[in-house]
């Protein structure tokens, strides 16, 4: 059956759809493993064409949504800076959107926000109403290696300790006192209140005085440890490059923590991890060299999926994001990944209740901190769209369970 014969086949589901898949026509046969899997999960699925332009996709995804069911859009491709150009780069991507930045550009950020968001933005009011995901492979090979690695992580009976270990990796912020002790606030939220007490947690911490700090020269080597146990959510806290985390400095000398460079060391001995980057860049999709979360999610034994922020990050926002998405993940005990961030983004968005003491805490310090103290909502709005899930958005939070 043709590519083309092959998706029209596929566009005409029996029953009102609830997940759209943006897809090239060359990388249908190797997503096919993945197409029976969600439909032997009871899934009903529509194909769309990743050529038309992006008004197009996204108003044929909302055209789909009309029909009440939608719940998940997975776009299959990367979302590199040439294919505007390049034909056969474009036959391969799905673009990315571009959004006007307004608070993260004061902290030296690009003036545009590269985000899936849009196509999950429904009504039009900038929040997503659906869970969605991006498999960004270049190369039907890719794809292949990527949906053998999801199937892989679904179909697992590896019940180890793995599925309730968390680990943490956090670096020296560097923003000033105030907004450092944001971002240690969320590491000691997730190592105390967070987490049940089921689970099993350790901090890899990337000052040389803290007794969390391994050998300042083994700091990368224990970083890969931390991924290569395996275990389910895999957190990095700190300062971020497309290509690398931040350094590890002490009198003397630096010491770097994870780059591009050590993605082949990657090899999980048992579960992919969840890898969550609470950086900048980590996740930036539309760059012209793949990112670091794009490089994981290709490695056969890395992470099986990662949220990740496209541009410059900021601490007050990203706590608030990060902290949503475990209270999803632990305490909602959301079923997927993609839906614990869909609600994650929800919460990110209201204003604190009189109850909740900790965000009125951080709001206050936030607008001491912050170059824009009046536009602390357009700074959420902003990681609303700043983080991107790069991986399949059906990624089992509830795995954990079974």
């Amino acid at each position: 059956m043709s590519a083309i014969l092959l998706m029209l086949t596929m566009s005409l589901p029996q029953a009102a759809p609830d997940t759209v898949v943006v897809c090239p026509a060359a990388f249908l046969e190797a997503l096919e493993p993945w197409i029976e899997h969600r439909r032997g999960q009871g899934h009903s699925l529509v194909m769309l064409p990743n050529t038309e332009s992006p008004q197009e996709i996204r108003q044929r995804i909302r055209d789909v949504a009309a029909g009440g069911r939608l719940r998940f859009v997975v776009l299959v491709g990367d979302a590199e800076p040439g294919m505007d150009s390049d034909p056969a780069l474009r036959a391969r991507c799905v673009p990315v959107h571009l959004a006007k930045a307004e608070v993260n550009v004061l902290w030296g950020s690009e003036p545009q926000i590269a985000n899936d968001n849009w196509y999950a933005d429904l009504e039009g009011d900038q929040t997503p109403e659906v869970a969605i995901g991006r498999l960004t492979a270049d190369t039907p090979e890719e794809l292949q290696r990527m949906v053998a690695k999801i199937l892989s992580y679904e179909r697992s009976a590896d019940f180890g300790p793995w599925r309730r270990r968390l680990n943490f990796v956090a670096g020296i912020g560097g923003f000033g006192p105030l907004a450092d002790m944001v971002l240690e606030s969320a590491a000691r939220y997730f190592l105390t209140q967070g987490i049940p007490g089921e689970y099993l947690s350790s901090m890899t911490y990337g000052s040389w005085r803290s007794p969390y700090c391994p050998d300042p020269r083994m700091f990368h080597l224990t970083t890969l440890q931390r991924l290569n146990e395996g275990s389910w959510f895999w957190v990095y806290i700190g300062h971020g490059s497309r290509l690398g985390l931040d350094r590890v400095r002490v009198p003397g000398g630096w010491y770097h923590i994870l780059g591009a460079r050590d993605v082949p060391k990657v090899k999980c001995e048992h579960g992919a991890p969840i890898a969550l980057f609470l950086a900048c860049y980590t996740g930036a999709i539309d760059a012209g060299d793949d990112c670091l979360a794009e490089r994981l999610l290709r490695q056969d034994d890395g992470p099986v999926a990662a949220v990740a922020g496209s541009r410059v990050t900021m601490p007050y926002a990203m706590t608030i994001l990060a902290t949503a998405l475990m209270d999803q993940c632990f305490n909602e005990r959301c079923p997927t990944l993609g839906e614990a961030l869909l609600r994650a983004k929800h919460e990110l968005m209201k204003e604190p209740s009189e109850s909740d003491q900790r965000r009125t805490m951080l709001d206050s310090i936030a607008a001491a901190i912050s170059p824009a103290p009046k536009k602390l909502a357009a700074e959420r709005a902003e990681h609303l769209l700043l983080f991107n899930l790069i991986g399949d958005p059906f990624c089992g939070c509830g795995i954990r369970n079974r």
